[in-house]
């Protein structure tokens, strides 16, 4: 049975989200990635941080999760 999920992570910006979503999409690890520009507000450091992001939904099968998640450890820029 396919079972389906769909995954978020964010990027500082949208260069940097659309190399990650051509990787994605070149390995046939997902269906379709949505993105779209958004606000956040977190802590950081002990500083309260508000920065302009962008989010990114990933809708895939369940059993890419463990491939998407090795991807993205390697070509994420919060992770590099």
């Amino acid at each position: 049975m396919n079972s389906f999920c769909i995954l978020s992570t964010t990027f500082p910006n949208e260069a940097s989200a659309k190399k990650v979503i051509a990787l994605l999409l070149e390995e046939h690890l997902v269906a379709c990635v949505q993105m779209m520009p958004i606000q956040s507000f977190y802590r950081w450091e002990g500083k309260l941080c508000d920065e302009h992001e962008v989010l990114v939904f990933i809708k895939t099968r369940t059993l890419f999760f463990d491939k998407i998640e090795e991807l993205l450890s390697k070509h994420h820029p919060y992770m590099t």
